[in-house]
């Protein structure tokens, strides 16, 4: 008969230890829904233990941003970026930061949102440089400085009043440069 008391501690000790371990391993091979997991496992001989908990936080955490990629931009940078302060040679974090950084910046970009295109590829900069990026952000910011009236300007159109089409001032101007009346 076994005695299923025997060494309980030592066997949990070591079943604990062999789930964390393969934890460990799925995150490496990039397998985090798995790594997840072996993760809960090991928690569940061991809830207190810190380092399984951080491991299966960041699991979380990549596995969750992963899942908007390319749908919520938002979501995937605040992911990645929990995981970037706390351990930035997790996985490929730095190198999924920066294209993520770069990506929004790019759908920006394409819908004339100049400034906030330029802000995302400076983000991406601060992770990881490159020379296209950089040519990305020079470009988004010289765009975003041209379309963005100063000052000055802004208050200009606005007090100007703008003839409507069809009103008192239509026609053709007179010889003095004015609009002739209608």
């Amino acid at each position: 008969n076994l005695d299923p008391t025997y060494r309980s501690a030592e066997v949990d000790a070591l079943r604990f230890e062999r789930y964390y371990r393969h934890g460990l391993e799925l995150v490496g091979e990039r397998r985090f829904e798995e790594a997840l997991r072996a993760f809960d496992q090991a928690l569940a001989l061991r809830p207190d233990n810190g380092e399984a908990q951080a491991q299966r936080q960041r699991a979380a955490w990549y596995s969750d941003a992963l899942s908007f990629w390319g749908v919520n931009w938002s979501q995937v940078i605040d992911g990645l970026q929990a995981i970037y302060e706390h351990q930035p040679g997790y996985a490929d974090v730095t190198q999924r930061l920066m294209a993520a950084q770069e990506a929004w910046g790019d759908d920006l970009a394409e819908t004339g949102r100049w400034c906030q295109a330029a802000d995302h590829y400076g983000e991406a900069l601060r992770v990881k440089s490159s020379a296209a990026l950089q040519a990305k952000q020079r470009s988004a910011s010289v765009a975003c400085v041209q379309a963005t009236p100063t000052p000055a300007e802004a208050a200009q159109d606005s007090a100007t009043p703008q003839p409507a089409s069809g009103g008192p001032y239509a026609g053709p101007a007179n010889s003095a440069g004015h609009l002739a009346f209608a």
